[in-house]
């Protein structure tokens, strides 16, 4: 494929170049150009201050736009009386390049218009490129301000204080960009947009997953598998199979972790047994994290050990999640923020649990009901032991877990393909983009 595109496209970064020439930008193949953004626009304005309302006409803001997307559905409508005064030159047309001009953290930030239902504009914090296609290829010139040598050359443009940083139409005028002759550009951006597609297809599939795994979850972790008959219980209905068991009944150890004077934060080292805290759960990743403990301690806090098979939960600050366990990791305790949840394993399958905290809303309504507080409390041992779970025999647990797991590897494999397709736009990114 890409050497087919080579042959109609001749594009020149598919083969090492030997002729360059050196420019403001950086070194570039001989025959392409330097050109100011100014010299291949037909339009290059700041949308106008809008009035919100009703109409048809969604107003695109910088918080809309991304390189990879242009979120319309969280975007505002405009007022009827501004859309009526509003000249046609600021209503998008299909290939039309959005940079953000405002703001710390969005500005030089830019998005791709490609057409879209209903009619769309920007406002003043947005500054609109229309391409001389007969120039440049919009799409080409799109993919350049957003590769990091772009965004860079935007940036560096910028004026003002930290909260008040502007990018004026002027500058972005002003700014080179490399073009390489017009069939050219058209193949590199035939390739890039065909690495886009792949990306936007995974994208979808890995929604759909999802998608897929909360509607089993619903059905899976409350219906069960093949039941026909249920019953009512505090938690709502479940299978007349399934019983309804508070967690101190089926687990041989509820622990929060050291608190106060038991771990104070002068007893905290480099080096040593390791301390596992909250982001270890929420990043479900045991390997981060940089807090230990020296061996003495350790002896002191031994109660609080780590072991395979255990379910870790977060009981402050970001509360009721839960990871298991697994083999091999580095020998450890929980930190003040974790609770232990060591199950009894004849009754009790970790991955079953684990799934029903991170996954359904039976652990969260309980933990609110017990507050009145509108944010969730802080979790203690006696109230973990007697939230209720619903409770399958054990096989039909392993059968729930194997569902659920296999739709997360799938999950998984996807975003790890999407992180190599990803990985391959930056590289083709940088190579055609400079020759």
């Amino acid at each position: 494929m890409l050497h087919e595109t080579q042959q109609k496209y001749r594009i020149k970064g598919f083969y090492k170049e030997t002729q360059f020439q050196k420019t403001p930008v950086g070194k570039i193949p001989r025959e392409w150009r330097l050109i100011k953004i100014s010299e291949l626009a037909t339009l290059l304005k700041r949308g106008k201050t809008p009035k919100y309302g009703d109409s048809n006409v969604i107003v695109i803001k910088t918080a809309h736009v991304y390189p990879d997307r242009i979120k319309f559905e969280e975007a505002p409508r405009a007022s009827p009386s501004f859309i009526k005064k509003l000249p046609s030159q600021y209503f998008l047309k299909p290939g039309d390049i959005l940079i953000n001009s405002t703001g710390t953290g969005s500005v030089g930030r830019v998005g791709f218009f490609n057409g879209y239902p209903e009619p769309c504009t920007v406002d003043s914090h947005v500054t609109i490129l229309r391409v001389n296609t007969n120039i440049a290829l919009s799409k080409f010139v799109f993919y350049y301000l957003s590769s990091p040598i772009g965004f860079k050359a935007l940036v560096s443009k910028a004026v003002g204080s930290t909260n008040q940083i502007e990018l004026y139409t002027d500058a972005i005028g002003d700014t080179l960009i490399p073009l390489p002759p017009l069939e050219e550009q058209r193949g590199i951006a035939e390739v890039l947009s065909s690495v886009d597609n792949a990306i936007e297809a995974v994208e979808r599939l890995i929604e759909k997953l999802k998608r897929i795994k909360q509607g089993l979850i619903q059905i899976l972790l409350t219906r069960g598998l093949g039941h026909k008959e249920f019953q009512e219980t505090p938690i709502g209905k479940i299978p007349k199979e399934w019983q309804l068991v508070r967690l101190k009944e089926v687990t041989t150890l509820i622990k929060t972790g050291p608190f106060g004077s038991q771990l104070r934060k002068s007893e905290l080292t480099n080096n040593g047994i390791k301390v596992y805290t909250q982001e270890n759960v929420l990043q479900r990743d045991f390997s981060i994290g940089d807090l230990y403990i020296y061996i003495e301690k350790f002896e002191q806090l031994r109660s609080f050990e780590v072991k395979p098979g255990d379910v870790l939960l977060t009981i402050r600050g970001t509360v009721g999640k839960s990871i298991v366990v697994p083999e091999h990791i580095e020998r450890g305790i929980i930190h003040t923020n974790l609770a232990i949840l060591r199950v009894n394993k004849e009754k009790l399958l970790p991955q079953f649990l684990e799934q029903i905290i991170n996954e359904s809303n039976i652990f969260i309504k309980q933990i609110k009901s017990s507050s009145s507080s509108t944010t969730l409390p802080a979790l203690y041992a006696k109230t973990i032991k007697m939230l209720w779970i619903p409770l399958p025999p054990l096989e039909e647990q392993h059968r729930i877990a194997s569902i659920l797991k296999s739709i997360d590897e799938w999950i998984e494999v996807e975003e790890k393909r999407k992180e190599v397709l990803e990985c391959l736009k930056r590289s083709l990114m940088d190579l055609l983009l400079t020759g």
